[in-house]
């Protein structure tokens, strides 16, 4: 009975650091913990828990069984780092897919790193921290994209590293895209304000996102702040004056006054549901010569914009 006490003992370990690993994860996912640092210091934790709970036969599909986790038997001897992810930050797949995605790559590029030439790390916890800070953070490690439950599912089943052999790779915004010249014109557009929030967390391209308010003295008090990708970007779609600040005049007058009719070129066929038919008086010379007060009926022709 001797082994099965050691074993039970091995368990209790184990999972009490499972449950601190849980509760830091909670905690960093719910506030950020107002740096990147920790995400960084809580992903080698879990690299280096999961190296010891593997050794243990049958523990990890024990918790993911627990925890209703479905997952996949890795291929070509690599370990699968997604239902880890899900079981120590308890992520709802069908809404952050792309983070499960993106933290089991970086697991996956820590374990090569760490198998490949672990005399390199003589001190595991630190030196792996320092190796994702010296590749510049995690998205040093591997691509930020979007992606749905179903990709997700796929590029588990060959591999968080297969790119070339799996599923075809989803191309990401090119820099000519709206939403990327309106990033790059927010790096250069002027500040319309200053202020100094030492935990107030960005994104990886240094942008976040403000709620503010404005009290009787009639200041505005900024009252929460998000870095959430989607935030971001619905506010990049509504701040246009980022755009336009540099615009003409005389041209920026001309798109916001045609903006409002505008329609994406597949909606075209069903103008008509949109808009209402318009009378227009045509008074000047430019008339129907034998009738100079005719009134024209018909639709305004609006612009069209591929979407």
């Amino acid at each position: 009975m001797g082994w099965q006490a050691a074993w039970g003992r091995d368990m209790d370990t184990l999972d009490d650091r499972l449950n601190d690993l849980q509760n830091v994860a909670h905690q960093q996912s719910s506030h950020y913990a107002s740096s990147r640092q920790l995400l960084h210091q809580n992903i080698v934790d879990a690299y280096l828990w999961w190296r010891e709970a593997q050794q243990q036969n049958g523990y990890l599909d024990k918790l993911y069984s627990a925890k209703a986790i479905r997952y996949k038997k890795a291929k070509a001897n690599k370990p699968n780092f997604y239902p880890l992810v899900r079981l120590i930050w308890d992520i709802d797949v069908s809404t952050k897919a792309s983070t499960i995605s993106n933290w089991a790559k970086t697991l996956t590029v820590l374990d090569d790193a760490y198998v490949a030439d672990s005399d390199k790390f003589p001190q595991p916890r630190a030196d792996l921290i320092n190796f994702i800070d010296a590749k510049g953070g995690l998205k040093g490690l591997r691509g930020e994209k979007q992606m749905s439950a179903v990709e997700l599912e796929e590029e588990e089943d060959v591999g968080s590293t297969a790119s070339k052999a799996g599923r075809k790779k989803q191309q990401g915004p090119r820099s000519s895209t709206v939403l990327a010249q309106r990033k790059e014109n927010a790096h250069k557009a002027p500040a319309l304000a200053t202020t100094q929030l030492s935990n107030a967390v960005t994104d990886d391209d240094g942008f976040l996102v403000m709620l503010g308010r404005r009290n009787a003295q009639g200041d505005v008090e900024i009252i929460s702040s998000t870095y959430k990708a989607e935030a971001i970007v619905e506010t990049f779609w509504a701040a246009r004056a980022i755009d336009r600040a540099q615009v003409d005049p005389a041209l920026r007058l001309i798109t916001e006054s045609i903006e409002p009719h505008s329609l994406p070129a597949k909606l075209e066929p069903f103008r008509q549901k949109f808009f209402m038919p318009s009378s227009v008086k045509i008074t000047n010379e430019t008339a129907d010569p034998s009738n100079p007060s005719k009134t024209v009926k018909g639709s305004i022709r609006n612009s069209v914009y591929e979407a």
